[in-house]
Order: structure tokens, then C-alpha cells, then sequence
């Protein structure tokens, strides 16, 4: 299954938070020590190793398994999933064909 990726600005963002947070994941995919320094509120820190990054690649993992079992979030298909990670500039490169 493909879920829609686009990019948000930082005002949209701001929006769904104010107006919809009991209904959006943010996932901030930064390293820790980024997000102890300092992260969006109620965002989940979710920085893998290589490993588990490569096992995403090849479907041998699903988002939703590694949500579970590192950040203990329950995610339902009802949640919007925002991704962060401050340095994206180009969102077709997170796309696979």
C-alpha cells in the first residue's frame, strides 16, 4: 500500500498541530541528540541505524513495525504521519518506484 508524500510548509504544519494534533504522528527521524536539543512537541524520535534503514528500503521491515517495537506508538490508519527531518530539499528522492 502507498500513502501520499508531500512536502508541508512550516506554516501548514503549525495548522495541523493547532487544529488537529489528536489526529497526526510526527515522527522526527533527526538524531537524538538533535531532538533533545530541541523538537517539535509531542513528536516521536524515531533515528534508526543503517540496518534497520536498508530493511525499510527492501520492505523487509514496515514503518508500523518499527514505530511498535522502538517508539511503543500505537498507530492506526486513521493518523496523518509527518515526517521530520530538516534537511529534505527533494521529496521525490523519498519516493520509491
Amino acid at each position: 500500500m502507498s500513502c501520499p508524500v508531500s512536502v508541508v510548509s512550516v506554516h501548514q504544519l503549525a495548522s495541523v498541530i493547532r487544529n488537529r494534533m489528536e489526529h497526526v504522528l510526527i515522527i522526527d527521524s533527526r538524531s537524538f541528540i538533535e531532538h533533545n536539543t530541541c523538537h517539535i512537541a509531542a513528536s516521536v524520535n524515531v533515528c534508526c541505524s543503517k540496518i534497520v534503514k536498508r530493511r525499510l528500503q527492501q520492505d523487509k521491515l514496515s514503518v508500523t513495525e518499527l514505530l511498535i517495537h522502538t517508539c511503543h506508538c500505537d498507530v492506526n490508519e486513521d493518523l496523518e504521519v509527518v515526517v521530520y527531518d530538516q534537511a529534505t530539499e527533494n521529496v521525490e528522492k523519498l519516493i520509491r518506484g
